[in-house]
């Protein structure tokens, strides 16, 4: 049982069921009540999911999963540092408040992956099932 896979996978899935919450809720309506619960934590949630996403990019190189887990793992760093950021973004523009060419770059990086935002919350979605699943086998 690899527990850092099923952590990893469980937090791109809360994500990215943040970043993709009005798909998931036009198919599913019984999931509004549990994704309205998450909503005053997305913030932290994004900040949480953007710093794991970076730290297990390192230990996707040094990872003895097979070369098919390893793309998923990638896949999925990559959708959850996404939506990571773009649910985070109200804290990070709070710890760069100071310096408005920062403060600028983000929010053109921003309006940059919106677009990508339910994209990337149905990969993590669907990549983080697959990592908690492949977690859990030993």
């Amino acid at each position: 049982m690899n527990i850092s896979l099923i952590i990893f996978g469980l937090l791109a899935v809360v994500a990215g069921a943040l970043a993709a919450s009005n798909i998931i809720i036009e198919r599913l309506p019984n999931a509004k009540q549990y994704i309205e619960k998450m909503v005053p934590y997305q913030a932290i949630i994004g900040v949480i999911a953007m710093i794991l996403s970076v730290l297990k990019i390192f230990d996707v190189f040094t990872a003895k999963e097979g070369f098919f887990t390893n793309v998923i793992i990638l896949g999925c760093v990559a959708a959850t540092a996404i939506v990571g950021f773009l649910l985070g973004f109200p804290m990070v523009q709070q710890w760069i408040a100071s310096d408005e060419k920062s403060k600028e770059k983000a929010e053109g990086i921003r309006k940059k992956l919106l677009p990508y935002q339910v994209i990337a919350g149905l990969v993590g979605i669907g990549a983080g099932i697959y990592l908690v699943l492949a977690g859990l086998v030993p």
